[in-house]
């Protein structure tokens, strides 16, 4: 078992194993029925979902803990989330499996109560166990201080997200070019198409990942690229879960 280790919401490409969610199908204990089945109707629970599922929350609680809706919705989250070990760690190891499931979620529901016409907020930040974000925060520590390096929690999707907007104010850019005298540079032929392959080849694109898509998680990841809900769902997962791996 690793002695160091974080438990953040899952994404597909960092961490893989992504559980399902069968909405009105149960299992034999009579609860939801989650397993690895990828059917076409089957919900992937990641940082994604996890992201959806706090607003929901939100929206709609407090839930009592003794409330059957809340073991169903902190059991939808664990199953949303995934053992990190330290770099080097194999990451197949069944022991982080057996740290999953020996994980308990807990939801907290904040306060906002109007009292003479005013506004009293209660706002909780949960502080993580030790060698968790401080391990991150010493890693990043040997990173040389220069523009350019990769901003912390940077992931996989993040990079195609960020890739096409810039892409947008690059070809606007690009469109305008003019010299000193407002002169329209003209730009040579195939210029522009050789540089947005090139872009697509190192950085990805939502076609690319679209066209493999081969199971609802990686639909869903493709589907992050082009819907700002479903993006915001994700951050939403990202950041409640203190992900910082």
């Amino acid at each position: 078992m690793p002695e160091h280790y974080i438990i953040v919401g899952r994404q597909l490409r960092q961490h893989g194993n992504v559980k399902y969610l069968h909405r009105g199908v149960t299992d034999a204990n009579g609860n939801e029925l989650i397993d690895e089945n990828d059917d076409d109707s089957a919900i992937p629970l990641t940082a994604e979902f996890i992201g959806e599922e706090i607003i929901n929350l939100s929206e709609h609680g407090p839930i009592s803990a003794d409330d059957p809706e809340y073991a169903a919705a902190v059991r939808r989250i664990k199953h949303a989330l995934a053992v990190v070990p330290p770099d080097g760690h194999d990451a197949q190891d069944p022991k982080l499996e057996e740290i999953l499931e020996n994980t308990q979620v807990k939801l907290v529901w904040e306060e906002r109560k109007q009292e003479s016409g005013k506004d009293h907020n209660l706002r909780t930040f949960v502080v993580p166990v030790p060698d968790t974000l401080a391990r991150k925060r010493d890693e990043l520590i040997g990173v040389p201080k220069q523009e350019g390096f990769e901003p912390p929690l940077t992931y996989f999707l993040d990079v195609i997200l960020m890739k096409a907007h810039l892409q947008k104010v690059i070809n606007q850019i690009l469109d305008n070019l003019v010299d000193d005298n407002g002169n329209a540079f003209t730009l040579p032929d195939g210029w522009r198409e050789a540089f947005d392959d090139r872009l697509t080849k190192e950085l990805g694109s939502y076609d690319e990942l679209s066209q493999l898509a081969s199971n609802p998680a990686e639909h869903r990841d493709a589907n992050v690229l082009t819907d700002p809900v479903s993006a915001f769902h994700r951050a939403v997962g990202i950041y409640i879960t203190n992900m910082c791996d």
